[in-house]
């Protein structure tokens, strides 16, 4: 590694290289058929170890998260069922740090007309929006090839909001909010060499601000804003 090189989120000098997004979302070919990789060229950053190492704990509650979202297609399902309910099963206790305040949902009617139910949860805003910021920085070094200092707005779809005032509304308008941001960003190329795990895609304007499209397991979608 340069000596010179720095960390893509601060000035401190690079200690290592930080995968973005995190590794770990990846499955690992022990988890897949046999030839099968989904961890082909992964995007790396140099980064120093606040950056990087001291978080990991945030990368596993970021995949914790993520797995549990019911969009998603067979990669993450395969995510969940041989690395998260096996976590769970050697550490019950971390499902009291991930799982809080849980309780039912009706999500939609089944095929049959049968409601269908399922387990909302609530999330840890602040680190969610801190882990999707590094990420937004990290592909925005990768990509433009500069560093990205200022701040971001999340916009995710696979968040929802519960006890708020006008719930209905909030959702709805949310909802849009993501609807709105995949149309237009499916119109740029996209870039990632695992499409079924993770993809990104970039725009940037005159005075260095962005927008940054990321797409997990090709139905989680965050638009990040960087402003």
């Amino acid at each position: 590694m340069n000596e010179k090189e720095t960390c893509y989120m601060c000035s401190e000098e690079a200690t290592s290289k930080e995968h973005v997004p995190p590794r770990c979302l990846f499955p690992k070919e022990s988890e897949l058929s046999k030839g099968v990789s989904m961890r082909k060229n992964l995007i790396k950053v140099p980064s120093c170890h606040v950056h990087n190492s001291s978080k990991s704990k945030d990368d596993e509650y970021l995949m914790f998260i993520m797995s549990c979202a019911f969009q998603g297609n067979e990669f993450k399902s395969s995510l969940f069922e041989k690395r998260v309910l096996r976590a769970f099963q050697k550490k019950p206790h971390v499902l009291d740090t991930v799982f809080k305040n849980p309780r039912k949902v009706l999500l939609r009617e089944s095929e049959d007309g049968k409601p269908e139910e399922s387990i909302s949860f609530e999330a840890d805003l602040d680190r969610v929006d801190s882990m999707f910021h590094h990420m937004a920085c990290g592909i925005y070094y990768h990509h433009f090839k500069e560093k990205w200092l200022g701040g971001s707005k999340n916009i995710i779809n696979f968040l929802s909001y519960l006890d708020v005032p006008e719930v209905n509304l909030m959702n709805h308008q949310h909802s849009e909010l993501n609807r709105f941001s995949r149309e237009i960003f499916h119109r740029l190329e996209s870039y990632g060499d695992n499409h079924e795990v993770f993809s990104y895609r970039a725009i940037k304007g005159d005075d260095g601000e962005a927008v940054i499209f990321l797409e997990f397991y090709e139905q989680l979608r965050a638009t990040v804003l960087l402003s």
